[in-house]
C-alpha cells in the first residue's frame, strides 16, 4: 500500500489520508489488513491521532472494519455475537437497571413515553 502525504497541498493531513486509505481498501481484497494506527503514523511521519481519526472515518462508512486488538481490516462486516436489550446494556455500564422516579419542581410525577 503507497499512501503519500503532501504536507503543501491546501488539503488537509486527515483528508489526504482518508482519500488514499479508501483507495487502497478498494484495490485489496476483502479481509486484508490495514497497517496499526502506530505503524501508520510513524512511517508517515504524522500524529497517530489523525491516522485515528481516518480509521474511524472509514469504519463509520463501512469501508474498515476496526476490532480492539485484531486491527483494521478491509470490507469485513462486524460479527453480532449477541443481542443487547436496553437493560442489559444499562447493567454492563454498572448503571442500575431500576427505573427513577422523576418529578417536576413542585414534586408532580413526570412520566416518559417512548
Amino acid at each position: 500500500m503507497r499512501i503519500q502525504i503532501d504536507r503543501t497541498a491546501a488539503e488537509s493531513l486527515r483528508s489526504q489520508l482518508i482519500r488514499q486509505l479508501k483507495q487502497a481498501a478498494v484495490e485489496a481484497p476483502a479481509g486484508s489488513r490495514l497497517p496499526s494506527s502506530r505503524a501508520l503514523a510513524r512511517r508517515l511521519k504524522v500524529s497517530r491521532n489523525t491516522v485515528l481519526e481516518a480509521y474511524e472515518a472509514l469504519s463509520s462508512d463501512g469501508v474498515v472494519t476496526t476490532r480492539r486488538g485484531s486491527g483494521t481490516l478491509v470490507g469485513v462486516a462486524p460479527r453480532v455475537t449477541r443481542r443487547l436489550s436496553a437493560h442489559r446494556l444499562l447493567r454492563e455500564a454498572q448503571y442500575s437497571g431500576d427505573p427513577v422516579p422523576l418529578r417536576d419542581l413542585e414534586g408532580n410525577p413526570l412520566y416518559l413515553i417512548a
